[in-house]
């Protein structure tokens, strides 16, 4: 058996383990959200399943590399992306255990989750041919959303550094799941990168799902229960399609446009 073959064995045998292990970790937490009881602590399931995606993503990213050293071709995966990826779910990672560890901490933790928000722009941008022009206006309009957030909560009486940082968060998130579309409308006649652009497009809207469900969750005291049946699948999808050795994820020349 060549080494090819081994090693295709290898990833695919990995990648596996890793999907039943994040629907064993969906399983529980999920039975226990909708009121099924379990003895163990659904907090630190969650965490874990984070923790497994991190791990998935660094040890994927890890095999990518010294794939390319050994053998000598930078091209042949797309390191940038998997790096990239890899920082922003060490954010998201962190602010998880400001969040739902420590359940204190918000604005730091929130603050950790706008980082995860940029460096998924900056992977939007140099994942593509991202001009100037539209990188200022990307740019422009989420300081122009956040500057209308901020005059709104000043009217609203609602000031506060928690809802500014939220404000700010969710900005950037909307904006990169709208560019995120937009780039992949714009290569609907090439599969691989169209449909690599699309799972990206889905995590980053399952990740507002998980939002949108914890602000009503707050707001109104509903859909609790819902705010991670879409977080961990969002991060699931968005560190698959960072990762070339998956076939998600492609050369400089032929990489997908998000």
């Amino acid at each position: 058996m060549n080494k090819k073959l081994l090693f295709n064995i290898g990833k695919w045998l990995y990648f596996g383990i890793f999907i039943v292990l994040e629907l064993l970790i969906y399983t529980l937490y999920m039975c226990q959200d909708f009121g099924v009881q379990i003895d163990l602590d659904n907090t630190l399931i969650k965490y874990i399943g984070i923790v497994s995606v991190v791990v998935f993503s660094f040890t994927s990213t890890l095999v990518i590399y010294v794939k390319d050293l050994l053998n000598k071709d930078e091209n042949k995966y797309s390191k940038r992306d998997a790096l990239i990826t890899l920082f922003a779910l060490i954010f998201t990672l962190i602010a998880d255990s400001f969040l739902l560890l420590k359940n204190a901490y918000y604005e730091i933790g929130v603050s950790f989750f706008i980082v995860t928000q940029i460096l998924y722009f900056f992977r939007l941008i140099v994942g593509t041919d991202f001009s100037m022009k539209r990188i200022n206006s990307s740019t422009i309009t989420r300081v122009s959303l956040f500057l209308i957030a901020v005059v709104s909560l000043l009217i609203l009486n609602m000031f506060s550094i928690l809802n500014l940082v939220v404000g700010f968060y969710f900005i950037n998130l909307v904006m990169n799941l709208v560019d995120s579309i937009i780039s992949t409308i714009k290569l609907r006649k090439d599969k691989k990168r169209f449909l690599t652009g699309l799972f990206f497009s889905i995590g980053l809207l399952l990740f507002i799902g998980c939002d949108v469900s914890l602000g009503l969750s707050h707001l109104l005291g509903i859909l609790s229960q819902y705010i991670w049946l879409f977080y961990l699948p969002s991060q699931v999808i968005i560190v698959i399609t960072s990762l070339s050795l998956y076939g998600l994820s492609y050369t400089k020349e032929e990489q997908y446009g998000i």
